[in-house]
């Protein structure tokens, strides 16, 4: 051990060419990153007194805590892994590949060895040398590829029926001129719910009322955004010649931003626009109107997860699996019935 730290460390001096080049070379193949500060002092204890010393550790990746629907999601994960015997580490991503990735190797330089990642990212190329490396993945919020091999859990909601029902409670309420209302597809899940919505239109035989508003961030944070995003689609809905009775959300967090745009345009809901958002949040009940929304079973979920995670770290060579989750329909005051013609 201390050899291989001289040679990390640069003092190679008194130690024999072929010996340092043969460390170098181990360090290339195993794509070894040295751990530093409390994690470095851990790795050179004895491995029963590194072990007594803390408690096992998760790792949690969440696009932005800002947005109340992670931090959510981050206090379930949280709770049941404490009581399962483990502490969480969690992180921003900002939906980055590489800031994940950086943000996953430096979890695995400090002893962590399974992840939660909720980014549900189109793409999960950057796992890969992780995965190979041993890092236990659980993915959430999006389905698995039929085309990936990658050894991951995958845990969601069925998003594509989100934007189903929630498009659906609005046709059965009356509305056929409904709008769907989003920040760019940037992800799987945000893309199934859209594929919701249109599925829902067009098996009601409003294929020609399908209409998409959509407006980009102001700053890569997106989920820091996104009430933003919403009260800006709230006041172009406003100045629309023709504007649709009724709106899906792709999230309540942009559903609480177009109702605030739409009040900033003397519009009301449900009087002038009724709307339906996804998720569910603790909010959706204390703003006014209250919102009608598609539930995710945050604790079960929740649960879900952290038990794979901890059954995969057990058992590495047990075979991925993914779980599924049925959303809910929880009806509130933000849908008003339209009278039949």
């Amino acid at each position: 051990m201390s050899t291989v730290l001289n040679v990390l460390d640069g003092r190679t001096s008194r130690t024999r060419p072929e010996i340092v080049q043969r460390i170098k070379k181990a360090i290339m193949v195993l794509d070894y990153r040295p751990a530093k500060g409390a994690a470095a002092r851990a790795s050179a204890k004895p491995a029963a007194e590194s072990q007594k010393a803390r408690a096992p550790l998760l790792g949690l990746l969440v696009p932005s805590i800002a947005n109340p629907f992670f931090g959510v999601l981050a206090n379930e994960i949280e709770r049941v892994a404490h009581l399962n015997g483990y502490r969480v580490l969690f992180g921003n991503t900002y939906r980055d590949p590489k800031k994940e990735r950086d943000l996953l190797e430096d979890f695995f330089a400090h002893g962590i060895r399974g992840v939660i990642t909720a980014s549900s990212l189109t793409t999960q190329d950057h796992y890969v040398r992780l995965l190979q490396r041993g890092l236990t993945i659980v993915s959430f919020d999006r389905r698995a590829s039929p085309d990936s091999s990658l050894p991951i859990d995958y845990v969601s909601v069925d998003n594509v029926h989100a934007g189903y029902a929630a498009t659906r409670h609005l046709i059965l309420n009356g509305h056929s001129s409904i709008s769907y209302v989003t920040a760019p597809m940037v992800t799987v899940s945000r893309t199934d719910r859209r594929a919701g919505y249109v599925s829902a239109m067009q098996e009601a035989g409003f294929a020609k009322q399908v209409s998409v508003v959509e407006i980009p961030p102001d700053t890569p944070y997106d989920d820091a955004e996104l009430v933003n995003v919403g009260r800006r689609i709230g006041k172009e809905i406003v100045d629309k010649k023709k504007r649709p009775t009724a709106l899906v959300a792709m999230s309540d967090i942009i559903a609480i931003g177009v109702i605030a745009g739409l009040h900033d345009g003397g519009l009301r809901v449900p009087r002038d626009v009724s709307i339906v958002g996804i998720d569910d949040l603790y909010l959706d009940s204390l703003i006014s109107p209250t919102i009608t929304s598609i539930r995710q079973p945050i604790p079960e979920i929740a649960e879900a997860m952290i038990g794979r995670l901890i059954k995969r770290i057990e058992t590495p060579h047990l075979a991925p699996a993914e779980q599924v989750f049925r959303p809910a329909l929880v009806v509130r005051n933000s849908v008003r019935k339209l009278s039949a013609k």
